[in-house]
Formats: C-alpha cells, structure tokens, sequence
C-alpha cells in the first residue's frame, strides 16, 4: 500500500504535525499516532506511509518540548521521566498532553467530519501510555487504542479512569526483552485495565526477543490491527480480554 499517502506538515490545535493524506483524497477514518520520549513524527511517518489503508489519514504530532528530569535535558515528551520505571508520574503534564491530543480528535470530528468511531489512537512507548489515557478517557467512544512498548500511567488514581470508555477495542503490543519499559512492569498497568477498569476487548501480543523498538514482525501485525480497526463496525466490538501469542493476531 506504498505511494498511497502524500506527507505534510502543519499546525492542528497547538501541536505541529506530520499529516499523511490519501492521494484520492477520500478519507473515511483517521489515526493520531504518538511517538516516544525524544522522538518526533519523522519516523513514523515513514512507517505509516507504507502500511496506512489508501482511505485513512494519519496524524503524527510532535510533542512539547520539556525537560526531562531523568537526563536533565530537553526534549519533546509527553510528560517528565523522573526514574525510569517509576510510578512517580508526572499528573500535570500528562493531563496537559491528553488536552492536546483531545483537542486534535475535536476538529477531526467538528471541522472535517469524521466519526468518532472512525479514529483510532495509538502510540510508542510515552505516546502509547498517551493513546491509552487518551481513548479509555476521550468523551466520544473512539474506534480503538493502539499501545507499542507502551504502559499505563495514573493507574493509583482510580478516578482518572472513571467512567472510562471500557468496550473500546484495545491493542497491546510489547517486547518480552524491552530493557526501557520492561514488559512485567507495564503489565501491572494492563491488569489493573482488566481488574479494575473491567476493559472488555483487550488483546495483547508479546514478541520474543524484541526491546524498545517496533519489529518487523510488530510493524506486520500492526499493519493488519489498523486494516481490521479500519474495516470493523464498532457496534460489534465486545469481545473478552485476550492474550495473543506470536502464531496468532
């Protein structure tokens, strides 16, 4: 599906934007894709050109830059890293950063009138605990959640997930070998999904031997996720919590 999708770059609300739009220009769905602590849309970019169906939009914003106390530098990020692995979480800037990404899925929906359940969120380590908040928390029911090397932040708070969109197809995708987000760490946030948040249709996919990347095999997989979250009717999607092993998707 190469040479669907033409890349440009603008300001939507108050993030600036790689936008991949169908050379058809008929666009029936969208995906806001969140990229990493100190990373940018330039990669992902590369990567959703190639996979997108030839009828979704992408939207890949840069995140604030900020200090990150955990190397003392600067960087675009979602939120501060005070120690890695810590639950420590940075409330403000999360919140903030969830207001950013809320006020882009608002104009998808006001401005080019797209479904609420025709977009999906998604993201890479920071950005996938962003598309998780984002899409349980997000006052219209999205059409799904995408998480790679990715966590849940805010779990002690039960009240931030209160209420929370729980019947949205989630995707979990992680390295078992991720020394950054380490897999046994992050499942502590997926449990409280299923205990405590009682998600209804979440499926998780570990990859042997995989760290703090996205594998050829996990871009394979998430070329079809989006295809099938593109292609379902949402009013159909609750199914139970399932684990999906390597052989399957």
């Amino acid at each position: 599906m190469s040479l669907q999708h033409t890349i440009s770059h603008s300001t939507i609300g108050k993030l600036n934007c790689a936008i991949l739009t169908p050379n058809n220009n008929k666009v029936d769905s969208v995906l806001i894709w969140m990229h990493g602590l100190g990373d940018n849309y330039r990669g992902f970019s590369n990567l959703f050109k190639n996979i997108l169906p030839p009828s979704m939009l992408a939207i890949i914003p840069n995140a604030p830059v900020r200090t990150i106390t955990v190397n003392n530098q600067k960087m675009n990020a979602w939120f501060n890293v005070k120690k890695i692995g810590s639950t420590d979480w940075d409330r403000d800037g999360i919140l903030e950063s969830k207001n950013l990404i809320d006020e882009i899925i608002q104009l998808q929906i006001s401005d080019n009138n797209i479904q609420p359940n025709r977009i999906i969120v998604g993201g890479f380590s920071q950005g996938g605990s962003m598309s998780i908040l984002v899409g349980l928390r997000s006052k219209y029911k999205l059409g799904g959640i995408i998480s790679t090397s990715g966590f849940v932040t805010l779990y002690k708070d039960d009240e931030t997930f209160k209420n929370s969109n729980r019947f949205i197809p989630i995707h979990i995708l992680h390295g078992d070998s991720d020394p950054v987000i380490k897999f046994d760490f992050a499942n502590i946030g997926f449990e409280y999904l299923k205990t405590q948040v009682k998600v209804e249709n979440m499926k998780t996919k570990i990859y042997n031997g995989v760290g703090h990347f996205v594998s050829d095999e996990e871009i394979k997989d998430l070329s079809q996720i989006i295809r099938n979250l593109h292609l379902s009717d949402q009013s159909q999607s609750n199914q139970s919590n399932t684990t999906i092993h390597r052989d399957e998707l």
